[in-house]
């Protein structure tokens, strides 16, 4: 099938064209193909030129057909690959094969192995701006939703078209700027005699969004990470998101010890939550760089288990933090606890359904595994600033 989710996408990744190499006798060869157009518009030309490349680094042939739908053979130096129309003609005559419909005399006018079409497809695919589709990159399933979004239409449909620009500084700049607005806002407000309490529960509850938001995009980048190094995944996904909501709840558990304890403590505890976050994300690409070199599989998936562990404990530790960061007392022991509660419940929600959504459809493709690490990281770094900003104007004012 086309490469239009990431779970397909892993068919046409480098990793994938490199396992197959490795295992090819010497004068064997692989193909893959893809719908397009016979002009190579610019969608289809950058979903066509990510798994060229992809395949141009593993193999020394590439040959692609033209047409409407493009084939792609590849092969080491031995391979007897050829779109020669007369020597495939003549194999095929010599081969003995005997078929009811095919007739070799095709191959003496294929249109789709033109001389003047294969030539343009190499010259079009080899102009044409896109990286190499690879396990820690797939953008070749966001260029296909990208295409997708155009022929379907719709209110959302120009939006992965729009996005396929966006390179990964302008997105960390926004961000950037983002929390440093906040930052303005939250000093202004803090200015103000009776509003130290609203401003403390807005960066509290900005803090658990990011952390749910997260949360949520790290299960997913690990599980995408498990699958694409280990092969499988549908006899270990309970397990994984098992093992997040275990951390989740020791993280709950351990913090209910500290809930309790004097404000200054719970507010250093919530930013120490915050650091350990952005370096587990931080984290993850070093995991998904070194991670094809490790040979044993029980070393990779534990790994991976504990990573998912650590960031749900961190999770869930925060949110019994900030579900008692207006008082000293436990949670629900009056009605503004309760409502904090709440709100912290909504928002935590609000933020892993928006990291699922953002970061499996549109972070995770355009950006890849390192990119997207690397926002998270900003992410909750920023919403440790705020609340490292918050602590420091409550604490001067007593």
């Amino acid at each position: 099938p086309e490469p239009a989710t990431l779970a397909m996408n892993r068919l046409y990744t480098l990793e994938f064209y490199a396992g197959l190499s490795r295992i090819l006798a010497p004068g064997g060869f692989m193909c893959a193909a893809l719908d397009s157009s016979e002009n190579l518009g610019e969608d289809t030309a950058r979903l066509a030129a990510s798994i060229h490349r992809a395949l141009s680094a593993v193999f020394p042939q590439v040959l692609a057909t033209g047409g409407t739908r493009k084939w792609f053979f590849a092969g080491g130096s031995l391979a007897p690959l050829t779109f020669d129309g007369r020597a495939l003609y003549e194999r095929w005559k010599s081969s003995g094969i005997k078929t009811k419909y095919f007739q070799p005399e095709y191959f003496l006018s294929a249109d789709e192995i033109n001389a003047g079409k294969t030539s343009f497809v190499v010259r079009r695919l080899s102009e044409t701006a896109a990286p190499a589709n690879t396990a820690l990159k797939p953008v070749a399933a966001f260029y296909s939703m990208a295409l997708w979004g155009k022929y379907s239409g719709g209110r959302f449909g120009r939006l992965p078209e729009i996005l396929k620009e966006l390179p990964l500084k302008s997105a960390a700049g926004a961000l950037g700027a983002v929390f440093a607005l906040a930052l303005l806002l939250l000093a202004n407000h803090l200015r103000r005699p009776g509003k130290h309490a609203p401003a403390l529960r807005a960066v509290t509850a900005a803090a658990i969004a990011a952390t749910g938001f997260t949360g949520m995009a790290l299960e997913l980048i690990l599980i995408f990470a498990f699958q694409s190094f280990l092969g499988y995944i549908y006899s270990s996904i309970g397990v994984l998101i098992a093992m997040y909501m275990l951390g989740l709840a020791l993280g709950a558990k351990s913090a209910r010890r500290c809930a309790g304890a004097e404000f200054k403590r719970r507010l250093q505890l919530m930013i120490g939550l915050e650091v350990l976050l952005a370096l587990v994300a931080l984290g993850v690409p070093v995991l998904m760089k070194w991670g094809g070199n490790i040979s044993a599989e029980t070393i990779l998936a534990g790994a991976i288990y504990a990573i998912i562990l650590l960031a749900g404990w961190a999770g869930g530790a925060q949110f019994i933090l900030a579900v008692n960061m207006p008082g000293a007392q436990g949670a629900g022991s009056n009605p503004e606890e309760a409502r904090n509660a709440a709100l912290m419940n909504a928002v935590d929600l609000g933020g892993a359904a928006l990291g699922g959504i953002s970061v499996g459809a549109i972070l995770l493709p355009l950006f890849g595994i390192g990119g997207t690490c690397f926002l998270l990281a900003m992410l909750k770094a920023g919403t440790g600033l705020l609340l490292v900003a918050a602590a420091r104007k409550i604490a001067a004012r007593g």
